[in-house]
């Protein structure tokens, strides 16, 4: 059993060591073709800008296009989100009570 024990802690922190170094290797691949304001890094950049990006959200008066409206939709949405769930949980539990 001591054995089992020895080997499975071997092969884990092997596959540790193999997991730091294809990720240092990742990096320095990085590094020598992307990270040196190359035409690379910039496509890189820009595509993480675009998949991150929104455009417009939905209210109940029309679309919020502008940064400010579009982080009160955000903030109101998640809000109600919350308390509605923190409401529901209030309920339940005074209806164990019960």
């Amino acid at each position: 059993m001591q054995f089992k024990k020895f080997l499975k802690a071997k092969s884990l922190g092997l596959a540790a060591i193999q997991k730091a170094k294809a990720r240092q290797h990742s990096r320095l691949t990085w590094i020598r073709k992307g990270d040196s304001n190359t035409g690379l890094f910039h496509i890189y950049a820009s595509a993480r800008t675009k998949k991150t990006y929104i455009n417009a959200l939905l209210k109940d008066t029309g679309i919020a296009v502008y940064q400010e409206d579009k982080m009160k939709v955000a903030a109101d949405f998640f809000s109600n989100a919350v308390g509605a769930r923190a409401n529901s949980i209030r309920s339940r539990s005074t209806q164990m009570m019960v």
